[in-house]
């Protein structure tokens, strides 16, 4: 995407940080649910890495979608 002039880096980090905030939230939720107690420690941080991949890439997309047109109805 940075390559291809699609996103910017400061764009890309923000996605990161974003997902990094929203997967804090997520957890800690949880946490008060009682739902990280059916999980070991391993299963824990494998959970918590594919829910930053899984919102690091819905933000990808919506950067990639806002930039890709001349008009879109999403916000960054």
């Amino acid at each position: 995407m940075v390559e291809n002039g699609i996103a910017t880096e400061e764009e890309v980090k923000s996605a990161e940080d974003w997902a990094e905030r929203r997967v804090a939230s997520v957890l800690e939720k949880f946490k008060d649910n009682g739902v990280l107690d059916c999980m070991n420690d391993e299963e824990k941080v494998r959970f918590e890495e594919t829910m930053k991949l899984y919102y690091k890439n819905q933000k990808i997309c919506e950067v990639l979608y806002n930039n890709d047109l001349d008009y879109t109805n999403f916000k960054f």
